[in-house]
């Protein structure tokens, strides 16, 4: 009824401001990221860091890009979960063979 799809409405907007605001802060991490190795390249280039501590800087931005692309895949996997709980949600109230029919599988 009325106040089910008022509740879908409301858990479609919060989830649409959260992947807003996640996507937001992923991108300002990245453009830090890749300030910052911009800086350490300079650095290198001006001589004024060490190659070994351009190394451990180079360490630490592969370990950052490979943190933020496990990051982005197991949230990707929340939102395919999260997808299909909602769609099995909805269809389980809306089937015209009741409620004890087969789930959705997208």
């Amino acid at each position: 009824g009325p106040g089910r799809l008022a509740e879908l409405r409301d858990y479609n907007t919060s989830i649409l401001e959260s992947l807003h605001d996640y996507g937001n802060r992923v991108c300002r991490l990245a453009q830090q990221l890749v300030q910052g190795t911009v800086r350490v390249r300079n650095a290198v280039r001006n001589g004024t860091l060490p190659p070994v501590a351009a190394r451990r800087a180079a360490a630490c931005v592969l370990a950052a890009v490979a943190a933020l692309c496990a990051l982005g895949a197991w949230r990707g996997a929340a939102r395919r979960q999260q997808r299909r709980l909602l769609m099995e949600a909805i269809f389980a109230h809306t089937s015209p063979w009741g409620p004890s029919a087969a789930p959705f599988r997208p």
